[in-house]
């Protein structure tokens, strides 16, 4: 049975990524308001056109807090989950 502190840091590392998704989808949303109706994004293609959203996004909008939080909280879930298997692995 995994330690408590293990399931614990996953979960907090999954509802990060959690709110990762749903911070990118926060980014299109605002991007398809700024986009010509021929160039905006459905929400069913945009896992497939992530890095396509991402640069356009920088585009027209240079400085966004939006896209920084999405960043580090995306940094932060993933080296949480990280830990979590590094303390679920190690021997002893």
């Amino acid at each position: 049975m995994l330690p408590t502190v293990v399931k614990v840091l996953y979960g907090v590392g999954a509802i990060g990524m959690l709110v990762v998704f749903l911070l990118f989808i926060r980014m299109a949303i605002e991007l398809n308001r700024v986009l010509p109706p021929q160039k905006k994004f459905s929400m069913l293609e945009l896992n497939m056109r992530r890095h396509e959203v991402k640069r356009l996004h920088e585009e027209f909008f240079p400085v966004s807090s939006l896209r920084t939080t999405w960043f580090v909280l995306m940094v932060a879930s993933v080296m949480t989950m990280a830990a979590a298997v590094v303390l679920a692995v190690k021997p002893g």
